[in-house]
């Protein structure tokens, strides 16, 4: 289950800090964190199967990030890939960019999903799950897969311990260390869902190992007040072993 903690406004020389974890089976191909030779404005790590991401920015200040919804079953049967939506909100003009990504009808094609999207200044949060989108308050916000700061372990401890990370002086590293956690939930880790079902309780911690299916991937965003860009990611393999850290750092264009 994928996690995705904001930090908005929260700390005073970083008005937007984002961190989060990508779960996936090890063998769907990914390629890590770049930008994309055929869409050179995006940052982003990219899923080889169908093309899209699951984490992004543009060098505009566009973001979107996308967890999948989990069900007890599949609502709809659907070919669309959810990461084509990220990756359609990052390739758009930003002074086109609104508060929808696509009109509701358009995002009912998808399996249930969610997305966390806008630009550096207003962040929303949308779902087919939900009626309308709704702007990600000041403050810290959590998303895993159901609704936004749904009570699940890895979002209330993640909050709670990102919130510490802020209140005092810290390290880069002191944020893949929060995403490396893998302190698991006292009771009922989740709602029962039709995904991976008998991994539910294995999948209660921040950072999932597993031989077939676990974390891919940790990335960490920060903004600082100059509107430049740290964006690190860091990729696992099936014993939780550090592959790859990819680092980029750049400044955003103001729109033209």
């Amino acid at each position: 289950m994928c996690l995705i903690l904001v930090a908005k406004g929260a700390h005073p020389s970083y008005p937007l800090i984002i961190i989060a974890n990508r779960e996936e089976y090890h063998s769907r191909p990914t390629q890590s964190l770049s930008f994309w030779h055929d869409h050179p404005t995006i940052a982003a790590g990219r899923d080889l199967t169908a093309g899209g991401t699951w984490f992004g920015l543009n060098r505009q200040g566009l973001f979107a990030a996308v967890t999948n919804f989990h069900e007890p079953t599949v609502a709809v049967k659907s070919d669309y890939s959810r990461g084509m939506l990220v990756l359609d909100w990052l390739r758009q003009k930003p002074e086109s960019a609104d508060c929808r990504l696509q009109n509701p009808g358009q995002l009912q094609r998808y399996q249930g999903v969610n997305v966390i999207f806008g630009n550096i200044a207003t962040l929303w949060w949308d779902s087919n799950r939900v009626s309308d989108p709704r702007q990600i308050p000041a403050g810290i916000t959590g998303l895993s897969n159901h609704l936004l700061d749904e009570p699940w372990h890895k979002i209330t401890y993640g909050k709670q311990v990102f919130k510490n990370i802020l209140s005092r002086s810290f390290r880069l590293d002191t944020f893949f260390e929060l995403l490396s956690d893998r302190t698991p939930a006292r009771g009922t880790a989740t709602r029962g869902s039709g995904f991976l079902p008998d991994l539910t309780a294995a999948q209660s911690p921040i950072f999932v190992k597993g031989p077939l299916y676990g974390t891919r991937s940790s990335t960490v965003l920060l903004l600082n007040q100059q509107n430049q860009v740290e964006l690190v990611e860091r990729s696992y393999g099936p014993d939780a072993e550090i592959l790859c850290e990819n680092r980029l750092n750049f400044q955003l264009q103001p729109i033209s």
